[in-house]
């Protein structure tokens, strides 16, 4: 193996896994980098220590198709194990340190990663269980890479039950309509600065990115505030009353959505017989009147009309919420949600909604239909708040207000009876710190969210959630919990 020179503007992202494959993502977002010739992706069976795969690269491609450069390049390993643990390193080869002997054969180490594919079924209680990490909202000013260390720390010294075995990042890794610099009439300024702001984010959140897979979704900020609406109140978003500059922006954002975050329209994986997940990104291709196309759309309703087992949706928005106040949620689009929810609770099952945006995190539960299923929806928002905004000055309490579900207009399309909604867990909020600091009001603690799965002998899944506080450092410097006690739920 060679030696390791530290450079933070590389990123290797372990992006989703299965069973027997995995999807990386190897380059960089920093336009100051040099391309090299050749590079490798290395992948090392743990227990043995042996070389599982190796790929060579020698062409690359561009994140971002506004700008020529940055480079990287998308992978897929396959032939791998289910349920072991692999770690991987990514190496540029370098001719001229060939030629005077340094490093080994010219092989210079610049990243590496671990992950573990997933399980043939869940583990049963005993074992340890599979584990995923959701977190939404990043903004990098003040983090000091306090998100990278949490998770890291969690993953790498922490009890192996909370372990994240996959991570679900529901939005706003990025924001992107934040900053004077949004004000630029410049179409090459424009998009090289939300290419900058990508490359920053990536550096803070890279502990997190190179450990397990990890899947994620758009929300507004990686393309701008309430999209695909455009405000003519927001200052920051004036500029996008211009064709030409809204174009570039929109072009831009759209490839730091497919080929940075390698986000998919709808995307289903299951765990066995036991569990099935589907993450439908509801943002990147919304109109003023659907959430997704409608091809697409009817992919995430058969998912849950077909299911067998519980299943876990994962989104950008959550479910149970108010109607639209100042920004479109899924409840705005009525006829797509009322049948959304009615295909949730067509198969009888529990679904676990997983989702961010709202800037709080909470736990909630209801019933799901005449079919017997619940609803459970876990939200984790924000992993770190915004400073320094007009968008970060409001108090983000958990919404605990709605007393019944869904509203009254979706029971009746769908000839249901009110759910009473129950609420059992919230994010702890703190309190600010005065008129010039960069928090000057109340907010909600920064956090990710563990949800971790066991299968019952007796039949059902056992689940688990801890929320983890990401700039409060616990015991043996893990991130301290916010729930008092774990919260714990069979599904059916």
């Amino acid at each position: 193996m060679s030696l390791y020179t530290a450079d933070d503007r590389w990123s290797l992202v372990i992006q989703r896994v299965g069973s027997t494959t995995a999807q990386l993502w190897f380059g960089t977002l920093f336009g100051e980098l040099t391309k090299p010739s050749r590079a490798r992706i290395r992948v090392f069976d743990e227990a043995t220590g042996k070389l599982a795969r190796e790929k060579l690269i020698k062409s690359w491609d561009r994140p971002f198709s506004t700008l020529e450069t940055r480079f990287y390049r998308e992978l897929k390993i396959d032939g791998l194990r289910a349920g072991k643990r692999y770690t991987v390193t990514a190496e540029q080869y370098l001719q001229e340190f060939a030629d005077r002997g340094f490093y080994e054969g010219g092989w210079q180490l610049v990243a590496r990663g671990e992950f573990n594919t997933l399980p043939g079924r869940l583990p049963e209680v005993g074992a340890d269980p599979f584990t995923v990490a959701l977190g939404s909202c990043y903004y990098a000013d003040k983090d000091n890479g306090a998100i990278g260390a949490a998770y890291e720390a969690l993953y790498s010294r922490g009890q192996t039950q909370w372990r994240p075995d996959v991570s679900f990042l529901t939005g706003d890794q990025v924001y992107l309509d934040v900053g004077g610099e949004t004000l630029s009439p410049v179409e090459a300024e424009v998009a090289t600065r939300l290419a900058n702001v990508y490359a920053g984010n990536w550096r803070y959140l890279r502990e997190l990115l190179r450990r397990g897979g990890t899947w994620m979704l758009a929300d507004d900020h990686e393309l701008w505030n309430g999209y695909p609406e455009v405000s003519k109140l927001n200052p920051l978003l004036w500029r996008l009353q211009n064709d030409a500059i809204r174009a570039v922006w929109e072009e831009t954002a759209l490839s730091g959505i497919h080929r940075v975050q390698s986000t998919k329209l709808v995307e289903t994986f299951t765990i066995g017989q036991d569990l099935s997940f589907c993450l439908a990104d509801f943002r990147s291709s919304r109109t003023a009147d659907r959430l997704m196309p409608a091809a697409s759309f009817r992919k995430v309703l058969d998912w849950a009309r077909s299911l067998k087992t519980p299943g876990v949706l994962v989104t950008c928005q959550p479910l149970i919420v108010k109607k639209k106040s100042l920004e479109d949620n899924l409840r705005s689009y009525g006829k797509e949600y009322a049948e959304l929810i009615g295909a949730l609770g067509s198969s009888g099952h529990d679904i676990v909604l997983m989702s961010g945006d709202v800037h709080f995190g909470r736990i909630a539960s209801t019933g799901l239909g005449p079919g017997g299923g619940k609803l459970y929806e876990v939200i984790a928002s924000p992993m770190s708040n915004l400073t320094g905004s007009i968008y970060g000055l409001a108090t983000n309490a958990p919404d605990k207000s709605i007393r019944d579900f869904p509203d009254k207009k979706t029971r009746e399309a769908l000839g249901w009876d009110a759910a009473r909604v129950k609420y059992h867990r919230t994010v702890d909020t703190r309190p600010g710190h005065g008129p010039f600091s960069p928090y000057p009001k109340r907010r909600t603690r920064e956090h990710f969210v563990t949800v971790s799965f066991h299968r019952l002998s007796s039949g059902g899944v056992r689940m688990q959630a801890q929320a983890w506080r990401v700039r409060s450092p616990g015991r043996s410097a893990l991130p301290a919990r916010d729930f008092r006690s774990t919260y714990t739920e069979v599904l059916t």
